[in-house]
């Protein structure tokens, strides 16, 4: 066989192959209203924080489900309370309808994080279903900088990153909400991205 012919017939094996496995590896978008979709990285790493019932939060601690997480403090003038207050709304949709199909973490991510119970007296007043973590700055900060999260203490008020972040059940980041959002658009987004 000649080389033309051997390399036309590599071409067309090559086409063929190409043709019936990329549609495999080709990473398609779910159809969202306001996350950005992230394609999966590796897990997470170490982290030892503190749950607002005064149980260890880690990085294993968000395998097995899906995590939405917000980086915040509870003294907080605005964009907090906002957030959260869209946050109970979307819950108490998911209530009337299924449970939620994820769980919602707050992050106290303040230089002086409240008392665990304080936290979780803070959260309970959106709802009691609401998980917040805090610990001492160095380890949140080992958690906050592999999810990109922007905080800078000001003279009066704690400048912070605005956005949700989901986490999927392997500690993987998977999308991000980026403000301005509602509780419909949350739900919308939540059952796409996590069925």
């Amino acid at each position: 066989m000649s080389k033309s012919i051997l390399l036309i017939v590599g071409f067309i094996v090559f086409i063929a192959i190409y043709y019936f496995l990329a549609p495999q590896f080709q990473y398609e978008s779910p159809e969202t209203h306001v996350a950005s979709t992230v394609k999966s990285k590796a897990a997470l790493k170490a982290f030892n924080l503190t749950d607002s019932n005064g149980r260890p939060f880690d990085q294993k601690s968000l395998r097995g489900n899906w995590t939405l997480i917000f980086f915040g403090y509870t003294r907080c003038p605005d964009i907090c309370p906002r957030t959260l207050a869209i946050l109970r709304e979307t819950w108490q949709h998911y209530d009337k309808q299924n449970p939620a199909p994820v769980r919602f973490v707050f992050a106290d991510i303040s230089d002086t994080p409240v008392a665990s119970s304080e936290l979780k007296k803070f959260l309970e007043n959106y709802n009691s279903s609401f998980i917040g973590i805090n610990g001492p700055p160095e380890e949140m900060h080992k958690f906050s900088d592999q999810l990109g999260i922007y905080s800078q203490q000001q003279a009066d008020r704690l400048d912070h990153t605005a956005a949700l972040l989901l986490i999927d059940p392997h500690a993987r980041l998977v999308a991000i909400f980026s403000p301005p959002f509602s509780d419909l658009d949350l739900i919308h987004d939540l059952q796409v991205l996590t069925h």
